[in-house]
């Protein structure tokens, strides 16, 4: 499965360019990683994953790198997490 879903993670990066590692420091946004298999759940701070991967990995290929620690599986995927900002009316009464 792993070879498999580099493939389609390097045509997808292609595509549309996603969002980097390290971008997210700057961001000061999280990854948030969860196995498709048992349905484990983390947060991860990026600044963890920098000193392993590197910056310029992309958020999606993470999954490819990690493996679940309940399980045990490989089918990990990966998305940003952005600070929540202030609804739209709150702001504006600011």
């Amino acid at each position: 499965m792993g070879k498999l879903k580099n493939h389609f993670l390097q045509a997808e990066e292609q595509a549309i360019n996603p969002v980097k590692l390290g971008d997210l420091t700057s961001a000061d946004a999280h990854v948030e990683a969860w196995c498709n298999r048992c349905g484990h759940y983390q947060t991860l701070a990026p600044e963890h994953l920098i000193k392993r991967l590197g910056p310029q990995v992309s958020v999606p290929e993470i999954g490819v790198h990690m493996e679940c620690g309940s399980c045990g599986s490989k089918d990990i995927a990966a998305r940003p997490v952005w600070p929540t900002a202030l609804p739209f009316m709150m702001m504006a009464a600011e």
